[in-house]
């Protein structure tokens, strides 16, 4: 029976993570479809037994036939209801809707349900779900978006907003702006840029234009991303350069120079942190050596 059980239960769970996730799903017309696909899940091995093993056979006092409705509901159904109304429910896989009498009417499979059932992340859901119910977007001229403010285009927004300027209201839509502050701020935050693309690149296949303002747009932001990270400025640091690469391996040996350094820019050459820096210099001096010290005042930065 416990074999049985675990059988049933993830076959269920297999049914129940291919439900869009976010709709309402009415429980009566989901037991059916479960009946009707596959209405002995249950009770592969209990059918062969001559008397009934389950307790919910036991409390009727007879054996239930599984391919009868009334008895799998009794049965069956019973049994994915409380699949939903427990286990899945507590996990917070499941919302659910009950009526007076604590009868399940409907339930729906929560963005959670998403990362457990079928490992899509909530960036990732986004994009599918809005692929599916088609754009709710429209792209200015101007490069700027314009997006309808519903409720099935939340996940649009959000995902918008991690990356763009918010540019108030126009005709009656959401507007924003892609710019290179805000993308680059968005990547600092560790926002991937992937599910933006892959969500404009769906809605820029389905465009007749080979030119349209959205597609100049996707390609401008594609360039930003490739962009990224190319130029940096440091500031509150110190610039060290030596002599050779046998000096460097004496500081290294002698200092705590490998730990201050930010980043490398010749084997020579490296930014320091300004205080470990600082305490290097202070180093050398105890040693009787006399390091070369540019100071900020006249040549900007130490």
């Amino acid at each position: 029976m416990e074999a049985e059980n675990n059988e049933a239960r993830q076959l269920l769970v297999a049914m129940i993570a291919q439900a869009p996730l976010n709709q309402w799903i009415s429980f009566p017309s989901f037991a059916r479809f479960i009946y009707r696909l596959n209405p002995v899940f249950l009770q592969r091995r209990q059918r062969l037994f001559p008397s009934p093993h389950w307790w919910l056979d036991q409390e009727e006092g007879r054996p239930l036939q599984p391919t009868q409705m009334n008895d799998w509901i009794r049965a069956e159904g019973h049994y994915l209801a409380r699949l939903l109304r427990g286990p899945l429910y507590w996990w917070g896989i499941s919302d659910l809707a009950l009526s007076g009498d604590g009868r399940l009417l409907a339930f729906r499979l929560t963005p959670l349900a998403g990362l457990l059932l079928n490992g899509l992340e909530y960036g990732e859901q986004a994009v599918e779900e809005m692929q599916q119910r088609g754009p709710a977007l429209d792209v200015l001229e101007t490069g700027e978006l314009l997006v309808e403010s519903r409720s099935d285009a939340w996940p649009l927004i959000e995902l918008i907003e991690d990356f763009a300027e918010v540019a108030g209201v126009r005709i009656d839509r959401l507007c924003y702006r892609l710019a290179p502050k805000s993308l680059a701020e968005a990547l600092g935050r560790g926002q991937k840029s992937g599910n933006l693309l892959e969500f404009l690149g769906h809605i820029a296949q389905d465009e007749e234009k080979s030119d349209s303002p959205l597609q100049r747009l996707l390609a401008q932001l594609e360039r930003w991303i490739a962009s990224y990270g190319r130029v940096r400025l440091y500031t509150g640091v110190s610039l060290m350069e030596v002599a050779d690469n046998l000096v460097m391996r004496e500081l290294s040996a002698t200092t705590s120079v490998e730990e201050q350094i930010v980043e490398s820019i010749t084997p020579t050459l490296m930014i320091l942190k300004r205080q470990g820096a600082e305490r290097i210099v202070e180093d050398l001096k105890r040693r009787g050596q006399s390091p070369l010290l540019h100071e900020e005042e006249y040549h900007g930065t130490k």
